[in-house]
């Protein structure tokens, strides 16, 4: 499977392992990015082993999440032989606000 992720969702992931060097530290945000990496490693290998995304559920799409440290979600779609990550979102933010986000960056 080939991962690709689209460029809002890499700068937010990156946003968020910044803003937890910051406020914890190097090391916290290196645990923080090597969650991500697991998380992506267990996408690859077994793709729909994540659930669909309740936000979604009236989507015809069937867009996945995987949690990353209790405060974020990999928000991903899967075509073919590919997964597209479309979101890295934190989800204290408003619902709608994820959902308005991911709508947009889709081409369907």
């Amino acid at each position: 499977m080939t991962v690709i992720w689209h460029p809002e969702a890499t700068l937010s992931a990156a946003q968020t392992a910044e803003y937890i060097r910051l406020r914890d530290g190097e090391i916290a945000s290196e645990s923080f990015i090597e969650a991500i990496d697991e998380a992506v490693a267990a996408i690859k290998a077994f793709p729909e082993s994540c659930p669909e995304e309740r936000l979604f559920r009236k989507n015809p799409l069937h867009f996945r999440s995987v949690p990353i440290q209790k405060l974020s979600k990999i928000i991903y779609l899967i075509e073919d032989d590919t997964i597209y990550v479309v979101d890295f979102w934190d989800i204290r933010m408003k619902p709608w606000t994820l959902i308005s986000r991911v709508l947009s960056r889709i081409d369907k």
